[in-house]
């Protein structure tokens, strides 16, 4: 049974204080539950067990009752073994978020109320260890646990805790010691920071300036933040409930929006409209980006160098995005990270839902670099690429072949108001177009594999007067790879609209299994989202020269213009080995279909 969305008014709960439960009932007959700890821990989430149905629970913390508290047993050090200390495994599964309770504790360990981090990198323990009373620090020995600093809060057994270290003085030395240790020259601490392994077991390498913390946006101070990412199963779509942590209306899980400077590194959760203005170079290393919320990349200095490292992630929420947004001169944005748009969860909704447009939105990007980025599972368009200037995007992999047969308008690269943008050597698996331009001026799309998606587009174009928003000007697409598409060359204008489509040359592309080779329609229509059948677009079609294309297809030619706007079309060296030759009507007389 799919699940389905509500709020519930804690105040409306009963709350059973032997079980420091919340209940509400359910339409199936059971009751929904969430434990008073995992509120405190910043969980919002009910779930009835019997139907799975969930609601988010509304509450303000400060009502929130206060936890019971165990009775205490004295105990010495030695009698804590080193499996007591152990978290259980459900535990580590169900909680992952910081803990209200301090801004370094992370999860609640097995049969006390101890909190631990997990292995800390040293750039986050400069960062927070300045916010801890040292009166509730205890640092754990080895004891069999990795080589990386581990720090516990043991609420409740502060006694117990503190025979650890004979005094509170020794606690102090090893966190001052820690504070003036350099992350970059440090070897025995750990540099895997929250998520620093990405699925592919990539390890991030880059750190700040010497002797200079490197303040991160995603490390909360104010309770969970966590996305719920790592518990949604893209193989399960069906659950259409956005993550847990979707921005609420009132604001009650906004947080204070860090000021990076210098080298920086976006890593953890990210905490919305971090201001990265004063860095030099940005590291995003398995970032999870809250639903709801863009990756805010705007505002850069010139010549800022971007690198994405591991798999960065983006909650699910029905929003119009995008979920990044570039802006700036000079700028240098490489990879080999995976930004993975979960798509899965939008794709098996209606198509007429609002969905994030873009997933990344390159706007007033100028003279600038984008390379080795691997987008996976856009929920709609990938790349977004509008008013930038001579800028030139490689190396690129855009994937959502897994959702073949559900996903749509999975467009790779959309165009509009361009000037000298070249888009090449990258791979689209996709399920629309490969190449969406709108309009734009001196673009080169070149070398590039595009395999289930629509085609090479211009268009669909048209509006209201022929203007820079409506105009296609020197179009270069030359030696691409178009495999098992719909189309391999289109060209599509409005019914009823003006523009320009001119100086548009395809050299010595390649399709192989495309159902039409040549596709040219002054027909369509964009209400209904298909051809009319009838060319009364307005849009001029002229100077159009495709030289050189070879492959298979079903059909060689699908052309339906109108007589009156196009002219000087040039076809020569078409190789292409098709059923049927297919249709042609009102090209004009330059051309032999």
């Amino acid at each position: 049974m799919a699940s389905v969305y509500d709020e519930v008014e804690i105040e409306d709960m009963e709350f059973n204080a032997e079980e420091q439960v919340y209940y509400y009932p359910c339409p199936c007959g059971d009751r929904f539950s969430i434990d008073l700890e995992e509120l405190y821990d910043g969980e919002d989430i009910a779930t009835c067990p019997s139907c799975s149905l969930t609601i988010r629970v509304i509450f303000d913390e400060e009502n929130l009752p206060e936890p019971a508290e165990e009775e205490e047993e004295e105990e010495s050090v030695s009698a804590v073994s080193s499996d007591r200390l152990r978290p259980s495994s459900s535990k580590l599964e169900r909680i992952k978020t910081p803990s209200v309770y301090s801004p370094v504790a992370l999860r609640i360990m097995n049969k006390t109320d101890a909190l631990e981090t997990g292995s800390i990198c040293l750039q986050q323990l400069q960062q927070q260890v300045a916010q801890i009373s040292f009166a509730d620090l205890t640092f754990a020995p080895s004891m069999g646990w990795p080589p990386s600093l581990r720090f516990f809060l043991l609420p409740g057994h502060l006694a117990t805790s503190m025979k650890f270290f004979s005094s509170v003085f020794a606690v102090s030395l090893l966190v001052a010691s820690a504070l003036t240790i350099d992350a970059g020259t440090t070897t025995q601490v750990s540099d895997n920071c929250d998520t620093g392994f990405s699925q592919t077991g990539e390890r991030s390498s880059t750190y700040g300036k010497q002797g200079v913390p490197i303040a991160k946006s995603g490390f909360s101070l104010a309770g969970s933040s966590n996305t719920g990412q790592n518990n949604n199963d893209q193989s399960n779509p069906d659950q259409n409930n956005p993550d847990q942590n979707a921005t609420s209306s009132d604001g009650s899980q906004e947080q204070t929006a860090p000021v990076l400077k210098g080298d920086c590194i976006l890593t953890g959760v990210y905490i919305n409209n971090t201001d990265v203005s004063e860095c030099q170079t940005i590291l995003v290393d398995s970032l999870q980006v809250p639903a709801g919320v863009m990756l805010n990349l705007t505002k850069l200095q010139n010549n800022t160098r971007i690198s994405f490292h591991g798999t960065s992630t983006f909650g699910k929420m029905l929003w119009a995005g995008p979920l990044i947004e570039l802006q700036g001169n000079n700028l240098t944005v490489t990879g080999p990270g995976t930004l993975d748009g979960q798509g899965a969860w939008y794709w098996a909704q209606a198509r007429n839902l609002t969905k994030p447009r873009w997933l990344f939105k390159m706007h007033k990007v100028v003279n600038s670099t984008v390379s080795g980025l691997n987008v996976l599972n856009m929920p709609f368009h990938a790349f977004a690429v509008e008013s930038c200037n001579y800028t030139t995007i490689s190396g690129v992999t855009v994937n959502s072949s897994a959702g073949d047969g559900i996903a749509k308008n999975t467009d790779g690269f959309d165009l509009d108001k361009n000037d000298h943008v070249t888009i090449t050597k990258n791979r689209v698996y996709g399920q629309d177009d490969c190449l969406a331009m709108q309009s734009s001026t001196n673009i080169v799309f070149s070398n590039n594999y595009c395999c289930g998606t629509h085609g090479i587009s211009i268009g669909s174009l048209g509006g209201p007067e022929q203007n820079s928003s409506t105009t296609v000007d020197g179009l270069t697409v030359t030696g691409n790879t178009i495999v098992n598409s719909t189309n391999g060359i289109r060209i599509k204008t409005i019914i009823g609209l003006k523009g320009l489509v001119t100086n548009a040359v395809y050299t010595n592309n390649e399709l192989l299994n495309v159902t039409h080779a040549i596709v040219i329609h002054s027909d369509y229509n964009k209400t209904k989202g298909g051809y009319a059948g009838t060319p009364t677009s307005l849009v001029k079609i002229t100077n159009i020269t495709i030289d050189g294309l070879t492959g298979t297809a079903a059909n060689l030619y699908d052309i339906v213009a109108n007589p009156d706007v196009v002219s000087n079309w040039m076809f020569k060296n078409i190789d292409v080995t098709s059923t049927n030759n297919g249709n042609c009507t009102g090209e004009p007389a330059s051309v032999q279909c």
